[in-house]
């Protein structure tokens, strides 16, 4: 027996509504456990809790692309000019380095950050660009946003941008 149209098509709503609340509760959720990680001692807890923020990024943009039906050229211009938005674009950027060039994120520099902690150092995000013309937009607004910065803020940054889309809501 078939399902009625009709109702294929409210399951299929429900499913991207339940797809969508869980994406943003995995960034939220991730996004938290580097604040907590930077509060550890452990070398490692850092670079694993922005890799997971990375790739939780990485799959609420893909949702947010798909449903405001853009491809990256078109991303691109819709975030250009907000802080946030190109914030967020050169994180998902550097996810894809992270995947495709096996780059790891986040090093321990031996400078002060603007938050106490109980180590000498701070975690911050390292320079990265990639050489292909296409990501020109995506380096300069790495190197413009994210490199050198302390790894939170601009990962607080991309999530304020991505709460605020229409599509995400």
């Amino acid at each position: 027996m078939a399902l009625n149209p009709s109702l294929r098509q409210d399951h299929l709503m429900a499913q991207s509504r339940d797809s969508l609340i869980a994406r943003r509760r995995r960034l939220e959720t991730r996004v938290e456990e580097v604040r907590a990680a930077l509060d550890r001692t452990d070398k490692t807890g850092v670079p694993d809790a922005v890799a997971g923020a990375l790739d939780a990024l990485y799959d609420l943009w893909e949702y947010w692309q798909r449903r405001a039906a853009l491809v990256m050229n078109q991303a691109d211009g819709r975030v250009r000019g907000d802080v946030d938005g190109e914030t967020a674009a050169a994180l998902v950027h550097a996810r894809g380095a992270k995947t495709h060039v096996f780059e790891e994120f986040g090093r321990l520099a031996d400078t002060y950050g603007d938050t106490y902690r109980d180590y000498y150092g701070v975690w911050r995000w390292q320079d990265y660009s990639d050489s292909e013309p296409r990501f020109a937009a995506r380096n300069g607004w790495y190197a413009s946003h994210v490199a050198r910065e302390e790894v939170l803020p601009p990962l607080e940054a991309a999530l304020r941008w991505m709460s605020i889309q229409p599509e995400l809501q």
